[in-house]
């Protein structure tokens, strides 16, 4: 997807009201398949996924 814009810095390219049509719609797809892939709900919030991710990562490593 990058090479459809090659004179795009990232600051365009990420920023919310800037990002070209087709990458947001990849970027929710992408978002839409790691929530699911660990079992998150589709409508969490970033605050909400984090203290998740927070929590998996301490008991990966408390049972190490």
């Amino acid at each position: 997807m990058r090479s459809k814009y090659p004179n795009d810095n990232f600051s365009v390219l990420y920023d919310d009201t800037l990002m070209p049509a087709d990458l947001r719609k990849a970027h929710k797809e992408n978002d839409r398949a790691v929530l699911q892939a660990y079992g998150f709900p589709q409508d969490a919030t970033e605050s909400e996924i984090l203290a998740r991710l927070f929590e998996m990562y301490e008991n990966l490593a408390q049972n190490r």
